[in-house]
């Protein structure tokens, strides 16, 4: 089983973001991407982003595509 989780190094130490829900002295591979700008402040953006994509409701106002709309391959 995978996570993905943002934390702040410092002091030597990787500092998650959020608490980890696992035993203490859990052995784990770490992949190391730094985020453009890794501040504080844009984790805390980018959660703002997904909080507002999973309230988004979108509705074009037209109904849903016919399957052969779907498959045209003009």
């Amino acid at each position: 089983m995978s996570h993905t989780i943002h934390a702040t190094f410092e002091n030597g130490v990787f500092k998650p973001d959020t608490p980890l829900q696992m035993p203490l002295n859990t052995r784990v591979r770490l992949v190391i991407e730094p985020l453009v700008g890794g501040g504080p402040e844009s984790v805390s953006a980018w959660r703002d982003v997904e909080q507002l994509w999973d309230e988004a409701e979108i509705d074009s106002g037209s109904p849903p595509p016919t399957r052969e709309e779907l498959h045209d391959r003009r």
